[in-house]
């Protein structure tokens, strides 16, 4: 313990000053990634604070350098002018060393950046310093970038102790902390998922380092913990090097995109089909097949030729609009997402607008004062967020556009952020259940949108003040299974068209689209049954397709699948497998994977003698060899220290230089040839 001790406090003196270095060049950086460009106006992603990108890519990459940065300096300072070996040679336990250096330098790790990380949180929350709302929940997208640095401090000092080239296998550990990085780093990650990465892959590197110094990074010596680290980093690695492998793959054979084919109401009001590739519209066809011209001379048709369409989707009765995972997931993705709160758009100066997700409320800023100037809820506008009134649920779409009708309960209003009013538009009557409202898009209207509103039983279209213009029963529509609509109007309200869909899968195969054309009092003209109009992609069937990585052989495939049933609840595979498209092409990806893990093994098997390990330890090899395929092939090769092997003078053939006896003829060494500058006596048996 006293030794323990004596090194936990030399390594923290000869190393603060390199902490202190980082943690103010780390402050600095936070400091000005938080600063406000215009005070008179606050942007989108200064309202972030600490879920900004610009914040956020500080913590991303300087955490990730301060954690690699202080472990190689402990490290490589040893290796120097073999300090190492003096320091092994002392009595002391290779536990001792290990924690002795591990200890003090994950403290200076989180004093250089968890403290300044807490300090920009405590700077920001305070009243008038940003017309932003602030959550502590902000906190976590750092709290998992400090893991993240500290992944890649276990992975230098593990990467200093093992044996190699810099450039070879000594890499990567460097490589499976980076994989956390690149797993958290995406715009819609769930901070469950968040957590799940960094910690398993932080605790991974810290036992593989740990386990590496114990043994002096023989990884035979290793204890079994230590070993199932260690090939898990090494997986990490390689699942890496295989998403670059097939980024590379997919910028030097780019994907032959096929061509998407979707019917639309040309702005004569005619049906049409419409074929798009990935430079535009190809071509515009009528029913006939009698091929369009775009109008007023040009060479193709462009978005604007054509009516927007209007989006809704709905559910059979008795079914949640949103299925249970997304209400337990929803605000828990906090990484550049508008999961706390939401800006919203407002023309009036001197103010901004947010939505507060967690209190169901609109909040106002004074952008002069930077503090609060009201609440504005169903009850109404308030300084006080209790008399306001909260929403009894929140808007799962977003809430950016504030002619957006808000959906809340079993009513709809619309909110004038500029009046600071909020008044009923619509109230489904008793037994119906409202899905959702979307406001019908019109060029050059600014207000008073007319609105598309959705419940088990009807769709209705309301006009600026809430009357009902258009009502159509949707229980014959549910009960083929047709739960998506496209609603299309003429400028002059003189048509209304409707398209009715099948969502994609089971359905989607069988239930052909349904159109409807209505005149101006909602009269129904006609109703055709359309062809379904699939996306054909002409994209090979290649090792890309079938997602052949070393993390996504058939191992990995139930390991999702376990994922989304148990962590995430989401039958997300299951319900792809209705699919017969979907269904055969899992087929195909997982028996190839299998046949490639079988084939994988088969090669591992000719070498895995040379180890000599035990009839468990070959099994163990064997099993994990066919389930990951090529990327469990590496592992092995990898993590293993192969035996340097030289030509048997009897048989020719390479034999380990550790053995005594040739393992083909069982032939000893040679003793070596006498040439007078020997100094022990004969061979003395």
């Amino acid at each position: 313990m006293k030794t323990l001790k004596t090194l936990f406090w030399k390594e923290l003196r000869e190393n603060f000053k390199w902490a202190l270095l980082a943690g103010v060049i780390v402050s600095g950086a936070m400091l000005y990634a938080l600063r406000l460009r215009d005070v008179s106006y606050i942007s989108e992603e200064e309202a972030m604070l600490l879920c900004s990108k610009s914040f956020l890519l500080v913590t991303d990459f300087g955490f990730l350098l301060v954690g690699l940065l202080l472990g190689l300096v402990q490290i490589l300072t040893e290796l120097k002018r073999d300090q190492w070996a003096f320091l092994t040679h002392r009595p002391l336990t290779m536990n001792t060393i290990f924690f002795g250096k591990a200890a003090p330098g994950a403290l200076l790790y989180l004093l250089a950046t968890l403290a300044p990380l807490l300090a920009m949180a405590w700077w920001v929350s305070t009243p008038g310093v940003r017309p932003a709302p602030f959550d502590w929940r902000m906190v976590w997208p750092g709290l998992v970038d400090v893991v993240i640095g500290l992944g890649f401090y276990f992975a230098a000092l593990w990467s200093g102790i093992m044996r190699g080239p810099w450039y070879g296998r000594r890499m990567l550990p460097l490589l499976a902390a980076y994989f956390a990085l690149k797993m958290t780093g995406g715009d819609y990650v769930n901070l469950r998922s968040m957590w799940d990465v960094t910690v398993v892959t932080a605790l991974a590197l810290f036992l593989a380092a740990w386990a590496g110094y114990r043994t002096s990074g023989n990884f035979k010596k290793e204890p079994w913990w230590g070993k199932a680290a260690t090939v898990l980093s090494v997986l990490l690695a390689l699942g890496l090097l295989s998403s670059w492998l097939m980024a590379l793959c997919g910028w030097l054979f780019p994907e032959q995109r096929g061509k998407s084919r979707d019917y639309v109401i040309t702005k004569q009001g005619e049906l049409a089909r419409k074929i798009d590739t990935r430079y535009g519209v190809e071509a515009v066809m009528t029913l006939d097949g009698e091929k369009l011209t775009p109008p007023d001379g040009k060479e193709k048709f462009a978005w604007e030729d054509f009516l927007n369409a209007t989006y809704a989707t709905f559910t059979p009765p008795k079914k949640e609009v949103l299925p249970p995972w997304f209400l337990r997931r929803g605000g828990e993705t906090y990484r550049y997402e508008r999961a706390l709160h939401q800006r919203i758009y407002s023309d009036v100066p001197g103010e901004t607008w947010y939505y507060l997700i967690r209190a169901k409320q609109f909040v106002v800023y004074d952008l002069k004062t930077r503090l609060v100037s009201g609440y504005l809820g169903p009850h109404g506008f308030d300084k006080q967020s209790v008399p306001a009134g909260a929403f009894t649920r929140n808007q799962w779409r977003g809430y950016w556009n504030r002619n957006e009708p808000w959906v809340d309960g079993n009513t709809i209003y619309r909110i004038s952020f500029d009046k600071r009013r909020v008044d009923e538009l619509f109230k489904a009557p008793d037994g119906e259940e409202l899905i959702m409202a979307h406001q019908i898009y019109e060029r050059g209207k600014e207000e008073f949108y007319d609105s598309l509103v959705a419940t088990d039983q009807f769709i209705r279209v309301l006009d600026g003040k809430g009357l009902v213009t258009l009502q159509l029963p949707t229980d014959e529509l549910l009960k083929k299974g047709l739960g998506a609509m496209r609603l299309f109007r003429m400028p002059d309200k003189a048509k209304t068209f409707l398209i009715f869909g099948a969502p994609w899968g089971k359905l989607g195969v069988k239930v052909k689209p349904l159109f409807v054309e209505l005149d101006a009092k909602g009269e129904e003209v006609r109703r055709l049954e359309l062809e379904r109009e699939p996306w054909k992609s002409n994209y090979p069937l290649t090792l890309a397709t079938l997602k052949f990585t070393p993390l996504d052989a058939l191992g990995q495939s139930l390991w999702n699948e376990f994922r989304q049933r148990v962590v995430y609840r989401e039958t997300y595979l299951v319900r792809r497998w209705q699919d017969a498209d979907f269904r055969q092409f899992r087929l195909v990806s997982w028996g190839i994977s299998l046949l490639a893990g079988v084939g994988c093994a088969g090669v591992a098997s000719r070498f895995i003698r040379r180890l000599k390990l035990s009839l468990t330890g070959r099994a163990v090899w064997l099993v994990f060899i066919v389930f990951y395929g090529v990327g469990g092939l590496l592992a092995f090769w990898l993590v293993n220290d192969w035996p340097t092997r030289l030509a048997c003078p009897r048989c020719g053939k390479k034999r380990s230089v550790a053995d005594a006896d040739c393992e083909h003829c069982g032939a000893p060494w040679p003793l070596p040839v006498k040439d007078g500058t020997e100094i022990f006596d004969a061979d003395r048996r």
